[in-house]
């Protein structure tokens, strides 16, 4: 009964894991149609953001090695990420106007944004899962608590979300930037004076510039996805006043 049940739930999942691989928004019918196209690449590359900014909150807040879960969300944003990039050679080729010449570079700036940031994270929790606890535990709090504040940034960095604020999340951007660096001289002060063993001193740094660059990665992102969904936006309100004007007319 066990192993029917083993099988079953891995079957499960696998159709799970099968189906979140699956573009979503990529219909080849409306390439043509550029306005369509764009919104597509837009909503799939949100979606595609959605699982990296999965795998960063996973990954600050694990102890153990890296899980199953990274692992499949990796494969699924990979599979995902060369969708895009096959969509986007379609649209390419599908002659688009020229002032929208610059929407495919940044479309492939975001993805690659994406990927950095799942990269990122695999390395995040390979680190921690090997971490020593710090003897400085002031430090260790501080850390921590710099940890937390990060996943609260990826955790807004959602475009689609409600209450989505590009300035706010690039405001808090610096401010993380700036702990980050106060963090930083505290560890070097620490590695210096003998509380903190040199070579745990490196790999702490290492990881909090992995964390910090994570940080980067999503706000980047969300940026310039905010701008591929604004030019879709304003082809579908300028081409929505064109018909009116032709109804009218």
């Amino acid at each position: 009964m066990t192993n029917r049940l083993v099988g079953f739930l891995e079957q499960r999942f696998r159709a799970e894991e099968e189906d979140e691989a699956r573009p979503q928004f990529l219909d080849r019918n409306v390439v043509a149609t550029p306005v369509l196209a764009i919104a597509a690449l837009s909503h799939e590359l949100a979606r595609i953001g959605a699982i990296a900014r999965r795998m960063a909150k996973g990954a600050l807040s694990s102890e153990l090695a890296p899980s199953r879960r990274l692992t499949i969300d990796k494969e699924i944003l990979d599979r995902l990420v060369d969708a895009v990039g096959e969509y986007s050679k379609l649209l390419q080729h599908s002659h688009l106007p020229a002032e929208l010449d610059h929407v495919l570079p940044n479309a492939l700036r975001v993805s690659r944004y994406y990927t950095e940031t799942a990269e990122l994270s695999e390395t995040i929790a390979r680190a921690l899962s090997h971490a020593a606890p710090l003897p400085a535990f002031d430090i260790g709090n501080r850390i921590n608590e710099f940890k937390a504040a990060i996943a609260g940034l990826i955790e807004v960095a959602n475009v689609e979300g409600d209450g989505y604020d590009g300035e706010a999340l690039a405001r808090e951007l610096d401010r993380l930037q700036e702990r980050y660096q106060t963090l930083k001289g505290e560890l070097l002060r620490a590695g210096t004076d003998g509380r903190v063993p040199v070579r745990q001193m490196v790999d702490t740094l290492d990881m909090l510039s992995n964390v910090r660059r994570t940080a980067e990665q999503v706000t980047k992102a969300a940026r310039r996805l905010e701008d591929l969904a604004s030019v879709s936006r304003e082809r579908e309100t300028s081409e929505a006043d064109t018909m009116h004007s032709a109804d009218n007319g």
